[in-house]
């Protein structure tokens, strides 16, 4: 199976959201937020700054808004280490004011050569999120996970189509 195909199916079995979450129109009623979003890859802060580690993780993705609370995210990014990752993923976002949030995602990711010998490995982290009429970005606060990370906050810009 393919590396999209196993992205995919992950995400479709990590994501609870068709069972507790009701479809979302091209826009919510309230705050006319996007159905979707194009991301547009990571600008990160590694917390161990001795390594080289790339910084700008320039790549695309999609992100799709199921409802007020639920999303689903997944593309493809140069990581840090300067090689091809692709995830896929659910928010879950459990605190909203306005045009913020705060969430959780979960997910899969691969082309980690440390973790799982590149292949699928989930990750957990929280997001604050910020959508705008014409840009939205995510700020992601990844954790420091049993030696294999550091831990960093990672910068992501949107744009709604």
């Amino acid at each position: 199976m393919s590396a999209w195909k196993s992205l995919a199916l992950a995400a479709v079995v990590l994501n609870p959201a068709p069972l507790v979450a009701e479809p979302l129109p091209a826009t919510t009623p309230d705050s006319q937020t996007p159905g979707f979003w194009l991301t547009l890859g990571w600008l990160s802060w590694h917390v161990d700054r001795d390594e080289r580690k790339n910084g700008f993780n320039y790549g695309l993705g999609i992100e799709a808004e199921l409802s007020e609370r639920w999303a689903l995210s997944a593309g493809a990014y140069r990581n840090t280490f300067d090689e091809t990752s692709v995830y896929a993923g659910t928010l879950w976002r459990f605190w909203l004011a306005d045009s913020i949030s705060l969430g959780v995602m979960l997910g899969v990711v691969n082309g980690y050569r440390h973790m799982n010998d590149r292949g699928l490995t989930p990750y957990a982290f929280p997001m604050f999120q910020w959508h705008g009429r014409r840009v939205g970005a995510n700020l992601a606060l990844v954790p420091p996970h049993d030696g294999k990370t550091d831990g960093l906050v990672a910068l992501q810009l949107k744009l709604p189509f």
